[in-house]
């Protein structure tokens, strides 16, 4: 049985479908993981989604409520995905409230 991962150059590679988990370099299909909007450049964050294009965003730790209305806003297709790390933030519950 072929490994569900590959490491490569470019990080890993799920050679069934065709797409990489958290690629180091540009690549046509990628998942990406993670970025915590608690403590990144939000410039340099929504200028990544813009350069990857992704279908969806699903926004799940750090200033979840904000940064899925931005990215809304701008026309794109965003959601809030509840998860543990989420609830560690109270900011979203504080935004959700007013």
């Amino acid at each position: 049985m072929d490994a569900l991962l590959q490491t490569t150059d470019l990080g890993l590679y799920c050679p069934t479908d065709d797409f990489y988990v958290d690629p180091r370099q540009p690549v046509d299909r990628a998942v990406v993981t993670h970025a915590h909007t608690d403590h990144v450049d939000w410039q340099s964050l929504f200028e990544a989604v813009d350069a990857c294009d992704p279908d969806s965003v699903w926004v799940t730790h750090g200033y979840c409520a904000a940064v899925a209305r931005y990215l809304q806003e701008n026309g794109r297709d965003a959601k809030v995905i509840d998860s543990r790390m989420r609830s560690e933030n109270e900011e979203d519950e504080v935004a959700e409230q007013t």
